[in-house]
């Protein structure tokens, strides 16, 4: 019997997981055009990945509740200040995001959804508002998009220089324990790494 009550629980859960619709990503212009809100904002607390009680927090229907800053209204009715986002991005605390949102709504009219991932944009720890004063809303998410970009562009560089660094300090161990393979076999990830990111 109690085998069955799990079941019907991992059932329901499932089904509740692929109910929140998601739509494809098609171009900015069409995210633009088709967002009754679009905002700057800061994250000020969002979803640990583990509790205090250092239990691993497991995310069954791909949504995370933060609470953000309200720093600037790009479209849609002005209402800067803290305010509630639900999406399947996970931003961290004190990151600047371009928030591209589907819905404005919670109890106290206060919050706002952006179900998929690709309507937000992280913009890191800083950004300035008044590059975008005076700018349509088009120019003003065309001004973000170029600063991500190059913001991007300098990361992958970060990150191809410490792959390659990676790659010899692990080529180098191979060859020293007399590996012959170039490449050294694949370490399995962590059980509890592996967790983190399943929705």
């Amino acid at each position: 019997m109690k085998k069955c009550i799990c079941l019907a629980v991992w059932l329901l859960t499932a089904t509740v997981a692929f109910t929140i619709p998601v739509a494809n990503f098609k171009d900015y212009d069409d995210l633009i055009a088709n967002s009754p809100e679009i905002i700057l904002a800061r994250c000020t607390s969002t979803l640990d990945f583990v509790t205090a009680s250092n239990k691993l927090v497991i995310i069954t229907d791909g949504m995370i509740d933060s609470n953000i800053e309200v720093v600037s209204v790009l479209k849609g009715t002005p209402n800067p200040g803290s305010a509630h986002l639900g999406s399947q991005y996970w931003p961290y605390r004190g990151e600047y995001l371009l928030v591209f949102a589907n819905n404005h709504k919670d109890e106290y009219n206060k919050g706002y959804t952006a179900i998929e991932g690709y309507r937000v944009i992280s913009l890191g720890h800083t950004y300035m508002t008044n590059q975008l004063a005076g700018n349509t809303v088009d120019e003003q998410v065309e001004t973000i998009l170029k600063m991500r970009l190059y913001n991007l562009k300098e990361e992958l560089e970060r990150d191809t220089q410490e792959k390659q660094r990676i790659q010899t300090k692990l080529k180098l161990e191979s060859t020293n324990n007399g590996v012959s393979s170039n490449a050294p076999p694949a370490a399995p990830l962590p059980a509890s790494y592996q967790q983190k990111g399943s929705f």
